[in-house]
C-alpha cells in the first residue's frame, strides 16, 4: 500500500508534535541552551532554508528544509530567520517549530519570503526585548541597547546622549519592531541622528510622540566607539510650537501652542518653500558597487535594479535643501496626501511618488529608461543653515534651513548601469519635478533650482588597451600588475574599499546643462514615443484614443497573432525589441492596478503605466511544456505545463505541423478564467490574464491547453515558447520537453486519395468530393470540436456528397470519412 503526500505529510506532523511533548535529553555543556528546530515542508522543500545569528549578524548555524538540534552560548541574542525563495512560506499543512530547553518559543507557515523569530535574547539585546522605560536619566550597559517608551502625552521629546557620553553615539526611533530591516543606519526609522543632531559626535533627536503609540529607542555607537555603558535621557520638551493660524503662510498643523511666528500673504518672509538639489553631495559621494540580485530580492520590483544576477550599480548621496522661508510640509503618510504616494507591493509600504527622481540621458539628451523614484520617507535629516528640524517619518516634510539627505549606505541610492553600453552620460537627480505644492497648498518660490546633474564617462576598459577589465592584469594601464596595485582602476579609492574594478566612471566638469527638448534649462518637456517634443502619444495607446486601457491589451494580443504590429518606441513596452504576451501582459497589468485596483484605506496609487521599462528575465524561474494525449481522430491535442516556482500570468506558444481552428483552457476557470486567443489557421496561441489572475505553480505537469487543428502533417511539433510571463510580470526560462508526435500509422493511409469540401465556409449547404475510382463503399462521420458525433452517412458508393445544414449550428466542425478513401477534415458553418 501506498500513502500520498498529504497523508505522510499528517503522520509527520503528528510525530513533531508527540516528539514535543517528550523532554530532549540535555547534551549541551552548563551555560548553554539546547534548541531544536522542527519543520514541516509543504510541496517545495528545495525553496525552505533557515538560519540563526547573533545580535551582530555573525552565523551560527543555517539548514535547509530539515530540522536540526544544536546548542548556543546561554547569553546569546539569537535570531531564527526562516526563508522561502518563491514567497509563500510553507503552505499544504506544513510548518516550523523551534523550542528552547524543550519549551517552543516559535513557529509558523505563513510567513512570505522570510520571518525573523528572536528565540533567545537578554533584555534590551533586541527589539523583540526591549527594556521599559518613562522619562529620566537612564545608562545603557552597551551600545546597541533597546528600549520601549510610550509617552504619557502627546508632545515633543528630547532623546539625548548630549553632555552625558563620553563617545560617538547614535540613536533610532522606531515605531516597529522587524530586526531583519534594521541596520546601523537609519533605515526603517522615524527618527535618527549620527552627528547631525548639533552635538558634534554625540546624539541628539528632539522628536514628536504620540501617547497612544508605543515607541522602541535604540542606543548605539559608531563603529565600536563607546566601550562599556552609555548614559542618556529622555524629557519632555513640551507642547509642539508654532503658527496655529491657518490663513498664515507657514501654518504647522500639528502646533499646539502658537509661537506668535505666523507670517501672511504679502510679508518679505511669507514667498514659500524652495527645495533644491546639492550637486556637490552628488559628485563628491559616488562610486560603483556591485549588488548581487536574487531571487526574491525587492529591488527589482521596486525597480531599483533591471535585473537578476550581479548587477553593475552606481551609488551617490542625494542631499535635497529647502532654502526657501516656510516649511515644505507633506504631513503624515499616504492617508494626508490624496495623490501623491505609490505603494510599494514588496515591502508593503508607500514611497513619496514626487520626491527624488534620477534620470539617466544619453550625450543627446535620449532618455535611457532606467531611471528610479526615492521617497519612503521626507525628514529633516541636516539643519546647517540656521533651521531647527521638526519633521521626521511620523510627520513629514523639510524645515527652512534643513534638508533631507539619502546617503549611499541605503537601499536604492543608485543608478544600474548593468546594460547601459560605455559612453558618456548625463545623470540627473530632480525633486517635485512635476511642481506639485504641499499638502498645505504652498507653491515653491521656483523650480529653476530643483535639478543637479552630473556629467560621466563609463568604461569597461579603463586603460583603452583592447582588453575589458575583467580580462585585464593591468586594469589601469599604469604598469603594475593588479596584484601589486593599491588602486587598481586609478579612481581614487584603494582597493579593500572599492568594489567594482570591472567598470569605471570619470566625471565630466563643466559638461552642458541639460536642455530639453523645447530648449529650457532642466525643463521637463520629453519626446513622446512618437518623437514629438511635448507630444501626447502613450506607450501602449494601441487604439489612438489617449488612454492606456484593458482594449489596448487585448488588441496586442489580437495584433501579435495577426502579425499586424511593428517594434517602435511606442509598442514595444519592455525594450526587448520584440512584441509578444508580455507587451500585452504589462498593459493588462498597467490597466488592472492603476484603474481597476485600489490599495485599501489609501488615497494612494499603483504605478504600473510609467512605461516602456526593461525586460527582465528571472533565471530563477524555469517553466516546462509537453505535448500530451494527442487524438488523431478528434484532431485534437493537450499541452501540459510545469511550472515549480511561480505562477503564470500569460503564455505564447508556435506549433508546426497543424493549423489551429480551436483553443481550450484545461486550467480550473476559478483560478484561471481566460479564453485562450488564436487565429484561424494559425500557428500560435496566446493565454492571458486581463484580470492579475494566474495558474497556480506545481512541480508536477498537469494540463494547461486543448487545441484542435485541421491538416495535420506528418509531424506536429510545439516549435517555440516565445513568453512565459510569471505573476511578477517577469519572463521565465522555458523548456520543451517531448515536444513532437507522430501519426504512427495513420500518416501513410491518410492522404492517398484526395477530398475537398466546397464551398467552405458555408450556409446552408456544401458539397463533400472524394476520390473513389472502385465505387467502393465508405461511410462519412462528422463530429463537433468536442468529439461527440452528431450525423453519420452509410454506404456511399458515389464521388459526392451534399450535406445540408439542418440542426447544425454555426460553428467548427471535423468529418472523418472512412473505407478505401480513409480522409478526414473540416469545415466551418456561418
Amino acid at each position: 500500500m501506498s500513502l500520498k503526500y498529504s497523508e505522510v505529510k499528517k503522520i509527520l506532523i503528528l510525530c513533531a508534535f508527540i516528539a514535543s511533548l517528550i523532554p530532549a535529553v540535555a547534551q549541551c555543556d552548563e551555560g548553554e541552551i539546547f534548541v531544536e528546530i522542527q519543520i514541516i515542508p509543504d510541496d517545495w522543500p528545495e525553496e525552505i532554508s533557515w538560519e540563526i545569528t547573533d545580535a551582530d549578524g555573525i552565523l551560527y548555524a543555517s539548514g535547509e528544509s530539515q530540522g536540526d538540534t544544536l546548542c548556543l552560548p546561554g547569553d546569546i541574542c539569537a535570531t531564527f530567520t526562516i526563508f522561502d525563495s518563491y514567497g509563500d512560506g510553507i503552505i499544504n499543512q506544513g510548518g516550523y517549530w523551534v523550542y528552547v530547553d524543550n519549551q517552543i518559543v516559535a513557529e509558523g507557515a505563513d510567513y512570505d519570503f522570510v520571518e525573523s523569530v528572536v528565540i533567545e535574547c537578554p533584555p534590551g539585546q533586541s527589539c523583540i526585548t526591549p527594556l521599559d522605560i518613562t522619562e529620566g536619566s537612564h545608562t545603557a550597559p552597551e551600545a546597541d541597547t533597546w528600549y520601549l517608551f510610550t509617552p504619557e502625552q502627546d508632545g515633543m521629546y528630547l532623546v539625548s546622549t548630549c553632555d552625558l557620553a563620553d563617545c560617538d553615539t547614535r540613536i533610532w526611533i522606531y515605531n516597529y519592531c522587524e530586526p531583519s530591516n534594521f541596520d546601523d543606519s537609519n533605515e526603517g526609522t522615524i527618527n535618527f541622528d549620527d552627528n547631525d543632531g548639533g552635538c558634534d559626535e554625540l546624539a541628539v533627536i528632539n522628536a514628536l510622540l504620540f501617547s497612544d503609540i508605543s515607541y522602541l529607542i535604540r542606543i548605539g555607537d559608531t563603529n565600536g566607539d563607546c566601550i562599556g555603558s552609555i548614559d542618556w535621557s529622555l524629557i519632555f520638551n513640551g507642547q509642539p510650537s508654532g503658527c496655529t493660524d491657518q490663513a498664515a503662510c507657514n501654518f504647522q498643523p500639528l502646533a499646539v501652542i502658537d509661537d506668535g511666528s505666523c507670517v501672511y500673504p504679502g510679508d518679505p518672509d511669507c514667498n514659500g518653500p524652495d527645495l533644491t538639489v546639492d550637486q556637490a553631495e552628488i559628485e563628491s559621494s559616488m562610486f560603483f558597487d556591485i549588488k548581487i540580485m536574487e531571487e526574491g530580492d525587492c529591488y527589482i520590483s521596486e525597480g531599483c535594479v533591471s535585473g537578476y544576477g550581479s548587477r553593475d550599480v552606481l551609488k551617490f548621496g542625494t542631499w535635497i535643501k529647502n532654502i526657501g522661508d516656510i516649511d515644505y510640509y507633506i504631513g503624515p503618510g499616504a492617508d494626508a496626501y490624496e495623490g501623491q504616494f505609490e505603494y510599494d507591493e514588496c515591502h508593503n509600504h508607500w514611497h513619496y511618488e514626487g520626491w527624488a527622481e534620477y534620470l539617466l540621458f544619453e550625450d543627446d539628451y535620449n532618455l535611457i529608461p532606467i531611471g528610479f523614484k526615492n521617497g519612503f520617507c521626507v525628514m529633516d535629516v541636516l539643519c546647517p543653515d540656521g533651521g531647527t528640524a521638526q519633521f521626521d517619518c511620523s510627520n513629514m516634510g523639510i524645515t527652512p534651513g534643513c534638508g533631507d539627505l539619502y546617503h549611499t549606505g541605503l537601499d536604492c541610492q543608485w543608478v544600474d548601469l548593468t546594460d547601459v553600453p560605455d559612453g558618456y552620460y548625463t545623470l540627473v537627480v530632480r525633486v517635485n519635478w512635476d511642481q506639485t505644492p504641499d499638502a498645505l497648498g504652498n507653491e515653491e518660490i521656483t523650480f529653476d533650482n530643483n535639478w543637479a546633474q552630473v556629467c560621466i564617462n563609463i568604461t569597461r576598459d579603463t586603460d583603452g588597451d583592447g582588453f575589458l577589465n575583467i580580462e585585464d592584469d593591468d586594469i589601469d594601464g599604469d604598469g603594475i600588475p593588479n596584484s601589486e596595485d593599491d588602486d587598481i582602476d586609478n579612481d581614487g579609492q584603494l582597493n579593500d574599499f572599492d568594489n567594482n574594478e570591472r567598470i569605471t566612471f570619470e566625471i565630466i566638469e563643466d559638461c552642458p546643462i541639460y536642455v530639453d527638448c523645447m530648449g529650457e534649462d532642466f525643463g521637463t518637456a520629453v519626446v513622446d514615443c512618437n518623437g514629438d517634443c511635448n507630444g501626447i502619444a502613450l506607450v501602449g495607446d494601441l487604439n489612438g484614443n489617449g488612454e492606456q486601457e484593458i482594449q489596448d491589451a487585448t488588441i496586442y494580443v489580437s495584433e501579435i497573432l495577426g502579425d499586424d504590429i511593428e517594434v517602435s518606441g511606442c509598442t514595444d513596452l519592455n525594450s526587448d525589441g520584440q512584441i509578444t504576451v508580455t507587451d500585452a501582459a504589462m498593459m493588462a497589468q498597467c490597466q488592472y492596478y492603476n484603474i481597476a485596483h485600489e490599495h485599501p484605506d489609501s488615497s494612494g496609487f499603483h504605478d504600473k503605466c510609467d512605461l516602456p521599462s526593461l525586460e527582465i528575465v528571472n533565471p530563477y524561474d524555469s517553466v516546462w511544456f509537453t505535448l500530451e494525449d494527442v487524438n488523431w481522430d478528434q484532431n485534437s491535442i493537450d499541452i501540459h505545463i510545469r511550472n515549480p516556482y511561480s505562477q503564470v500570468v500569460g503564455y505564447q506558444l508556435e506549433f508546426s505541423g497543424i493549423e489551429i481552428i480551436q483553443a481550450v483552457s484545461l486550467v480550473d476557470s476559478e483560478d484561471y478564467p481566460i479564453i485562450p486567443k488564436f487565429a484561424l489557421g494559425g500557428n500560435e496561441v496566446i493565454g492571458l490574464s486581463y484580470e492579475d489572475s494566474s495558474i497556480f505553480k506545481s512541480p508536477e505537469y498537469h494540463p494547461l491547453l486543448r487545441l484542435y487543428f485541421i491538416y495535420p502533417e506528418s509531424e506536429v511539433c510545439l516549435s517555440s515558447v516565445i513568453d512565459v510571463v510569471n505573476e511578477n510580470y517577469h519572463n521565465t526560462v522555458n523548456y520543451i520537453e517531448n515536444g513532437c508526435v507522430s501519426q504512427v500509422g495513420i500518416v501513410e493511409s491518410l492522404g492517398e486519395l484526395g477530398t475537398s469540401i466546397t464551398p467552405n465556409p458555408w450556409t446552408e449547404s456544401t458539397t463533400l468530393h472524394f476520390e473513389n475510382p472502385g465505387r467502393t463503399e465508405h461511410n462519412l462521420a462528422i463530429y463537433n470540436l468536442a468529439g461527440m458525433k452528431l450525423r453519420e452517412y452509410y454506404q456511399l458508393r458515389s464521388s459526392s456528397l451534399e450535406i445540408l445544414r439542418g440542426d447544425l449550428s454555426a460553428g467548427f466542425y471535423l468529418y472523418r470519412l472512412f473505407g478505401e478513401n480513409n480522409s478526414k477534415g473540416a469545415f466551418v458553418i456561418r
